[in-house]
């Protein structure tokens, strides 16, 4: 635990989230998840994130919808047909790696909107608040990839760390973080790189730690703010992530994302105050189907990245 000096070196990270009901910018979605999967173009995609200039990217296996683009025994074994035969998580780490951007890993650290095949499969329903059999159900799934990425992945980034009484949007509320055995967690996200950075995330706009042992902070918030005081809060790294264009997912309707929502300088402003504290900052870029972003949004992190850089080759 610490300040996490790759986070601190920026520029700044990036976050898509590629899903199964990721949408197109145009023409038909396709609905098959393997064909989809099978089609993102992990060179294309690798160097766009390339040229946008940043250092980290946080990308999704899978979330509550049950469906992951890598594929993993242990979970199969339990509920066949939800992982792609394609490994698109260790092709985009492996390329990237090879850029010199790190690679993070998005999952939720819950299921209880997922649908209940999976629910069932993974043990979250056999008590409404002892998650014992799910954690251990789940541990073994994170470890089976944890070790299948090995030194290729950096780091995680949970989701969904909630005091579920506090979440209306939850389908039951019984649930709180002492579900949670933090030592095993980190166990196996680790099985594969002892140095993987874990953070996780208790909601938007709470920018409060879960446990005091995790190395970043999940930071969510829907504005550019708050600003760090200092590269640490409490011990860890302190940061912060926010979206671009659309609202996380581009998911509402097949057409182009939604233009950003910030100026160029607006951007520059707060990312270059959040780093001259040692904060680190993770934008979340609009994506469509086909793995491509969101146009203006990646040419305004071209612009911004040279402002912060403007010695670095982007």
């Amino acid at each position: 635990m610490g300040a996490v000096e790759w986070m601190q070196q920026g520029p700044f990270g990036l976050m898509v989230h590629y899903l199964k009901q990721t949408l197109p910018r145009e023409g038909a979605a396709v609905h098959d998840w393997n064909e989809a999967v099978d089609r993102f173009p992990v060179k294309a995609f690798c160097r766009e994130v390339e040229g946008t200039g940043a250092g980290w990217l946080i990308f999704t296996i899978g979330q509550n919808n049950g469906f992951y683009c890598s594929p993993n025994p242990v979970l199969e074994q339990w509920l066949p047909g939800r992982c792609s035969r394609r490994d698109l998580i260790l092709e985009i780490a492996m390329d990237l790696k090879r850029r010199g951007i790190r690679f993070l890993a998005y999952l939720p650290a819950e299921v209880d909107t997922a649908d209940e095949a999976l629910r069932e499969a993974l043990g979250w329903d056999l008590h409404p608040a002892d998650k014992t059999v799910f954690q251990e159900r789940y541990m073994r799934v994170i470890e089976a990839w944890a070790q299948r990425f090995g030194t290729c992945l950096d780091g995680w980034w949970f989701d969904g760390c909630y005091n579920s009484g506090e979440k209306s949007f939850m389908r039951t509320h019984q649930w709180t973080n002492d579900r949670f055995d933090y030592a095993r967690w980190a166990k196996a996200c680790r099985a594969g790189n002892p140095a993987a950075v874990i953070s996780m995330n208790p909601g938007a706009d709470a920018m409060k730690i879960v446990f005091p042992d995790q190395d970043y902070l999940g930071g969510e918030t829907n504005k550019l703010e708050p600003l760090p005081d200092g590269p640490q809060v409490d011990g860890m790294q302190w940061h912060a992530l926010t979206w671009l264009d659309c609202f996380w997912i581009h998911e509402k309707r097949i057409g182009p994302i939604d233009p950003p929502r910030f100026s160029d300088e607006e951007l520059y402003r707060y990312l270059s105050y959040c780093r001259s504290k040692g904060g680190a900052v993770t934008l979340n870029a609009g994506i469509y189907q086909d793995g491509a972003l969101a146009e203006a949004t990646a040419a305004q992190l071209r612009r911004v990245s040279k402002l912060l850089l403007p010695d670095a080759a982007v």
